[in-house]
């Protein structure tokens, strides 16, 4: 990846969702296989007592959502300066705060409830907001990481790439699957949880936007660029598929990862023929317009 570039703040927020989106679902992927031993300590300290499920779960999520924050807040803040941070920053806190609030609602409804209601992480406010502590952490760390604003002015088209894929996925997400405002941060993750047409229709408006931004920011078709999107493609389902395969390898199951194989693919191909093409649209259109 080339060094960070100077660019305008809103360019600067979606790289920043950009490379959010690639760490924090790389790290969903790779911590997946770390809740089977929390479940267990989980169980081991509580004694089947004391018990709010979704611990193990929140963990994993608050060690991926601050990798993702540590780098969207760095990117944001090398690119776009101190507003590109705080926009940024805002993108993060404003579903985080609704979430809280959205926990002190379930759980005043929850005291009404007929005995031996399972709380769960994010029906207590307390755990729901601890859940956000390290993503907060790890952004104000990015933030002094990045220190200044670089120098250099061009574009980080292949992250901005990625944050347009990984916004086109939230958007279907709230539409497709009804997800709440305080969940997408979660939401370019889900699509693979769509019935196979929908999440076929959402994959390939991911990549054609996903390649139009490139193109349009200066992206060429490049050996690197092939991987972008491929890895693209892995982020958003490759947590899904961890799981299943482990418990093949491992356990009695029978099972094929069509979307870890199909889904980055597609996303190669797709958003690499549309940088192609969008390039042969403008170098047309210029053509035109200087023998006009």
């Amino acid at each position: 990846m080339p060094p960070i570039a100077r660019t305008g703040v809103a360019w600067a927020v979606l790289g920043a969702y950009g490379i959010a989106y690639l760490a924090t679902g790389i790290a969903l992927a790779i911590l997946q296989l770390a809740l089977r031993p929390l479940g267990e300590i989980e169980m081991a300290l509580t004694n089947r007592t004391i018990y709010v499920a979704g611990i193990p779960e929140s963990i994993v999520y608050a060690i991926s959502f601050g990798l993702g924050a540590l780098g969207g807040a760095f990117l944001a803040r090398r690119a776009g300066g101190v507003a590109a941070a705080a926009l940024y920053l805002g993108t993060l806190a404003i579903p985080a705060a609704m979430l809280v609030v959205t926990a002190f609602e379930r759980e005043q409804r929850l005291r009404s409830e007929p005995c031996c209601t399972v709380l769960t992480v994010s029906d207590v406010p307390l755990g729901a907001a601890a859940t956000f502590v390290l993503p907060a952490v790890a952004f104000a760390v990015g933030a002094f990481m990045a220190r200044r604003r670089s120098a250099r002015d061009s574009t980080n088209a292949l992250l901005e790439a990625a944050g347009a894929y990984a916004f086109v996925a939230a958007l279907a997400a709230a539409v497709i699957l009804a997800f709440p405002v305080y969940a997408l941060t979660f939401a370019p993750y889900a699509t693979v949880g769509m019935d196979a047409t929908p999440h076929g229709a959402v994959l390939v408006a991911q990549s054609i936007v996903a390649g139009a931004v490139c193109a349009v920011r200066g992206g060429r078709v490049t050996p690197r660029a092939v991987a972008a999107f491929a890895l693209m493609g892995f982020a958003g389902v490759a947590y899904a598929d961890v799981m299943p395969i482990y418990n093949t390898l491992f356990l009695d199951w029978t099972y094929v990862p069509v979307s870890l194989v199909a889904v980055p693919l597609a996303s190669a191909v797709i958003g690499v023929a549309t940088v192609f093409g969008v390039h042969l649209f403008m170098g047309a259109a210029r053509g035109a317009a200087e023998a006009g």
